[in-house]
């Protein structure tokens, strides 16, 4: 019978390769381990995974806005949430993407936050009124290098039109070209596919998305 379907370790491979003979270092005990037993590797290959597609899709994205879009329409980030308990994770993930991308984040948490909660995160001063917020929020998309990651905002306690709200950040990058401003800052909403639905006849044709699946 042939044994073209078994798996064999990497240090059975290696072997085959190279022609060594086995030894029995450390090392090389564990790389001839049964890869069905090799949970943090499993582990390690699945991080990195999900990893490299964040990191792939946010540098595609970036390219575009500022190298083969230059000066046009730029394009906003959506990264889908389907399960509420991933979503921690999944900001994780998009901050170190950035992180690795070379890119200054600013994590904005709008879900469950009051306005006067949100304007508090902002590194120009606190805000009391919807007005206030929008236009710090305005002035770092014209006039920083930030990538702003809006998280959960459909679940936010503003009390004006998400959606709107949405829309007006999104057109403030999209439009500065108008006013010859080419923005360096970027736009990324980390938020539930519920809400996209919602929003999409909105701000879906200004969207590159990432549908998240990612998994602990």
């Amino acid at each position: 019978m042939s044994d073209d379907n078994n798996i064999i370790s990497f240090e059975e491979f290696r072997r085959k390769k190279t022609g060594d003979a086995p030894s029995d270092s450390a090392l090389e005990r564990v790389l001839g381990k049964d890869l069905r037993e090799q949970d943090d590797l499993i582990t390690w290959y699945q991080y990195h995974k999900d990893f490299n597609k964040y990191k792939l899709f946010f540098h595609t994205m970036f390219y575009g806005n500022h190298v083969t879009r230059r000066g046009e329409n730029p394009n906003a980030g959506f990264v889908l949430i389907f399960d509420p308990d991933k979503i921690e994770s999944i900001v994780q993930r998009t901050e170190d993407a950035l992180k690795w991308l070379g890119r200054p984040g600013l994590i904005l948490d709008f879900e469950g936050k009051t306005l006067r909660q949100i304007g508090h995160s902002l590194p120009l001063g606190g805000c009391g009124t919807y007005q206030k917020l929008y236009s710090h929020l305005t002035r770092l998309l014209l006039h920083s290098d930030y990538v702003i990651v809006v998280k959960g905002l459909s679940r936010s306690q503003i009390r004006t039109d998400k959606i709107d709200f949405a829309r007006g950040l999104i057109k403030t990058l999209d439009d500065a070209h108008f006013h010859n401003i080419v923005p360096s800052a970027d736009l990324v909403f980390v938020d539930y596919a519920s809400f996209l639905q919602q929003a999409w006849t909105s701000i879906g044709s200004y969207l590159d998305i990432l549908p998240s699946d990612y998994h602990d």
